[in-house]
């Protein structure tokens, strides 16, 4: 509905195996529909692509269009709702540009930039409400410069970031924007092995937190 925040990354779970449920198996980032503080409540709405992680079969057929598949597995599938959308695999995403997955445990780690405070990396769990209008990282949302500090993290239906950090400077619009990097699981470079890499790219930083020592799904 707007000109921002209207697609994201592509990708197949690396972790997936030839034969499994998984394999094959598309995941698609995408955004709230841009303006500011997702004015039209996409993200909450399932009835609504935007601001949602969405998982189809790239090779089935049973869509409204016969164009690809909606996986019989997906949260919403058999909720016997017709205002739900069977694509959606998670929901309440402002715009998750970049996702990735822990090849040790599966994980799915997503970067979601914020409105005005707060930048997260979040986990992405079948049938997860990520927060977003309510909530801008572990805060309450009131506009593009405020949160609320009341009760953080207190609605347990959400799942909340695993690491956030404050966006540079609330008053400059897009001083920070996270961005998703890589869960490092080898041995070739010792000072990487186990972080959870990601980064900010208006300022160029790259920041990491150990991947085994995060709180388990927000």
């Amino acid at each position: 509905p707007f000109v921002n925040h209207n697609g994201g990354q592509l990708g197949f779970n690396p972790t997936a195996r030839r034969g499994s449920a998984e394999y094959g198996l598309l995941y698609a980032g995408n955004a709230d529909g841009g303006s500011g503080g997702d004015p039209m409540n996409m993200a909450q709405n399932l009835a609504s692509t935007f601001g949602k992680i969405l998982r189809i079969d790239p090779l089935g057929t049973n869509s409204a269009n016969g164009k690809y598949g909606i996986p019989k597995d997906n949260p919403f599938v058999n909720d016997n709702d017709p205002n739900t959308l069977g694509e959606i695999y998670a929901y309440g995403a402002r715009n998750p540009q970049r996702f990735a997955w822990d090849s040790k445990t599966g994980t799915m780690y997503m970067a979601d930039i914020g409105q005005g405070i707060s930048e997260e990396v979040t986990t992405v769990t079948k049938g997860a409400n990520l927060g977003w209008r309510v909530w801008e990282g572990s805060f309450r949302f009131v506009n593009g410069a405020e949160v609320s500090m009341d009760s953080p993290r207190s609605d347990p239906k959400v799942t909340y970031p695993v690491v956030e950090f404050a966006q540079l400077d609330p008053l400059l619009q897009n001083s920070s924007a996270v961005t998703m990097g890589y869960v490092y699981r080898h041995n070739r470079l010792r000072a990487l092995k186990d972080l959870l890499l990601f980064g900010d790219n208006p300022s160029g930083e790259m920041f990491y937190v150990h991947a085994d020592k995060l709180p388990p799904n927000g």
